[in-house]
């Protein structure tokens, strides 16, 4: 029995190895997660960086699609008080030239 335990020193501790092969694997496993609540961590603040800045860019483009629709608006008001008076103007002009023939 002696020569067996020599060639296969577990089998004379099997407590001590299977307790040792346990703790092993607390230890990997307590890494493992460790690794992944840091990867998790980094995820999340990545995800928030992320939506913070998508919400920063919507912001400033509603501000500045704002800004142009105004700009829109008073050019198109502006033209068309200026198509207006033109109007005005053309019309006094057809009255005049037949005012002048008829004359």
């Amino acid at each position: 029995q002696k020569s067996l335990e020599k060639m296969n020193p577990t089998s004379a501790q099997p407590g001590k190895s299977t307790l040792k092969s346990y703790t092993e694997k607390l230890s990997s496993l307590s890494k493992f997660e460790s690794r992944y609540s840091s990867l998790r961590s980094k995820l999340n603040s990545l995800h928030i960086n992320i939506e913070q800045s998508n919400s920063s860019r919507l912001s400033s483009l509603t501000s500045k699609l704002s800004s142009l629709d105004s700009s829109l608006d008073s050019f198109h008001s502006s033209n068309q008080a200026k198509a207006s008076a033109l109007k005005q103007r053309l019309e006094n002009i057809v009255k005049y030239i037949e005012a002048d023939k008829a004359a």
